[in-house]
């Protein structure tokens, strides 16, 4: 994927993955760590991708698998 459509993609998402990071955490400070390495995860994972038939089910299972770590 180009990384103009993968900022696209992060530019829709950024508010329901911070939304995720508020009611996981315990603080705004935990919250902000939690959303910044969800994003860099999915970027990454984004950059690296090809096709994507379910972009909501890739990003929410991103943002479970970096919340769990």
């Amino acid at each position: 994927m180009d990384k103009q459509k993968a900022d696209e993609i992060l530019m829709d998402f950024l508010p329901k993955i911070y939304g995720f990071a508020l009611k996981k955490s315990f603080s705004y400070d935990e919250a902000e760590e939690v959303c910044a390495n969800i994003t860099k995860e999915l970027y990454e994972s984004l950059i690296k991708s090809k096709e994507i038939c379910n972009l909501d089910g890739y990003v929410w299972r991103i943002s479970e698998h970096v919340y769990s770590k």
